[in-house]
């Protein structure tokens, strides 16, 4: 398996095999500028001007690179914050920042790379993404293996170790988009032995239940879409055979609190790192950051853009700048300030310093996120039928747009269309044999469509599913087995040869006469009993 992956290393032919996810930044280009000084100093966000950047220019630098005049040692380090001190910055004011954006654990990310490389030049979260990939494809052919399900677990390995969207987004797209798949098939790895319905909840349950809910608040601080298998894991606890009601709630209780707690556990780690870093720039003679900064994404923000799909009649739009022309005339009225803003742009003319170097963000304005929640929920509550249109509209393209059913090995490919309407008949034929554990495989993997359906299904959003290669991958499992296992084929040949019996009516009960209750009835002989006889 991993000969087979390691032919993908920077394999070209993964461009341009599918359509890529463009409905968000993923990683904010100005955090490739943060890594060095992390690596070196361990302070976070702290960066250098590039030569000849103003705060008029600073939207035009290029910040996907470390600058080159950066030296690469531990001294060479020490001697340029001496001496260039007053270079030392925390926010570019570009589009989508990371200290506007949050989810600041993607900078662990890079960390592979350097260790690799040697060097924090240039980082990449490709290694990070290429080893985690592998370990899940590896985590589910070892869960399924000790299941007695050595050929569901292969078959789950090659469809979903040849989906061109996460090959391409793991091994040649320098982004994080790979980590929701990657996530979920984890997930599914570990909670594979309590779905089987062989064993209740044993020693191991609550190591799991702890482990899922630190690597669901991990993925959640490193990209929303990537801490989807916390929507799945919940369920297994509930629905898992031979265990007490009492011991499932306390099972999904400690999941809910292991994610809490590693929640308030990074927020501390970084709101002390942002501290940190004010006072490391500070010291130095820097330009410390005096604005606000966000550990977490918006909620209504993207929300509010996202009904651009399909409710783009009500003015919405998949686009930054119109949702701040929306709140912006709002806040105004409600703050009596005028807040100058430049149409086109995602800044207002006014900064947090006299300086000039940082920007203020349109949805760091206080009563933001409330003006965009109160315009949704008003049209959904005088619009249902046109909200419900939208859902609607978003299931169908999530179960269409699926990516191509694929088996590659290196520069081979062997395609075929296979379209994610079949996921939703299979699963409900399943569910009536009452083949739970394979109806639960598929049922796994659905909350990769949470964005999709709740917020936007264009750009790219409905290739992170992988529920219509499970749908192919049972399918096929069921086949095989149908004809090598003995068992199997007996279940089947019953199943299908089993006459349909349709319940009998009798003529005489169509005949019966109807009985006026207010009438007086005739009393029925008393009943005696052969002894009394």
């Amino acid at each position: 398996m991993v000969l087979w992956q390691s032919q993908f290393i920077g394999n070209q032919s993964l461009s341009g095999r599918t359509g890529r996810s463009t409905a968000s930044v993923g990683l904010s280009p100005d955090i490739h500028n943060y890594f060095y000084f992390s690596y070196y100093f361990n302070v976070f966000p702290v960066g250098a001007i590039p030569e000849g950047a103003s705060p008029d220019n600073m939207w035009r630098v290029r910040a996907f690179d470390t600058p080159p005049f950066l030296p690469l040692s531990q001294s060479g380090a020490d001697q340029f914050v001496r001496d260039h001190g007053n270079r030392l910055i925390m926010d570019f004011s570009q589009p989508a920042t990371t200290i506007r954006s949050g989810e600041f654990s993607k900078l662990f990310l890079f960390l592979p790379h350097a260790w690799l490389s040697g060097t924090p030049m240039n980082p990449s979260v490709t290694d990070s993404s290429v080893i985690f990939f592998n370990a899940a494809l590896f985590a589910i052919l070892v869960a399924f293996w000790a299941e007695g399900l050595l050929l569901l677990g292969i078959l789950i390995v090659l469809l979903v170790g040849s989906d061109p969207f996460q090959l391409y987004e793991v091994y040649l797209n320098d982004n994080i988009n790979g980590f929701a798949i990657s996530g979920i098939l984890f997930g599914l790895a570990v909670h594979l032995r309590y779905m089987s319905g062989r064993r209740g909840a044993d020693r191991w349950a609550w190591l799991t239940a702890a482990f899922m809910g630190i690597l669901s608040a991990f993925l959640l601080n490193i990209r929303s879409e990537a801490g989807v298998v916390l929507l799945a894991a919940p369920f297994v606890w509930l629905l898992i055979p031979k265990t007490s009601r009492r011991k499932r709630l306390a099972l999904v209780g400690l999941l809910i609190v292991s994610t809490l707690a590693t929640e308030r556990l990074l927020a501390a780690y970084w709101n002390r790192q942002f501290d940190r870093a004010i006072a490391f720039v500070r010291k130095h003679g820097g330009h410390p950051y005096p604005g606000p900064y966000n550990l977490r994404h918006s909620v209504w923000h993207p929300i509010f853009m996202g009904l651009g799909d399909y409710g783009y009649d009500r003015g919405y739009r998949w686009d930054d700048r119109v949702a701040f022309s929306y709140a912006l005339p709002r806040l105004r009225d409600q703050d009596h300030k005028p807040y100058p803003y430049p149409e086109q742009y995602f800044y207002l003319d006014d900064t947090y310093d006299s300086e000039g170097w940082y920007r203020v963000y349109p949805a760091d304005l206080p009563g933001y996120d409330r003006i965009l929640q109160a315009k949704v929920l008003q049209d959904v509550r005088d619009h249902r039928s046109w909200y419900l249109n939208v859902l609607y509209r978003r299931l169908r393209r999530v179960l269409s747009a699926t990516t191509p059913l694929s088996l590659s090995c290196g520069y081979k490919w062997w395609s075929m269309d296979f379209s994610g309407m079949w996921a939703l008949p299979t699963l409900l034929l399943l569910i009536c044999l009452r083949k739970w554990f394979l109806a639960g495989v598929i049922a796994f993997t659905l909350p990769l469509s949470a964005t999709a359906i709740m917020i936007y299904a264009f750009r790219g959003t409905p290739r992170f599913n992988i529920f219509h290669l499970m749908t192919f991958a049972v399918w096929v499992y069921l086949l095989v087995n149908a004809f090598v296992d003995p068992e199997s084929r007996s279940y089947w040949w019953n199943l299908l040869s089993r006459p349909v019996r349709l319940p009998k009516l009798s003529v005489a009960r169509l005949r019966t006469p109807i009985v006026d209750a207010d009438a007086p009835q005739a009393q029925s002989p008393t009943l005696i009993s052969t002894t009394e006889a």
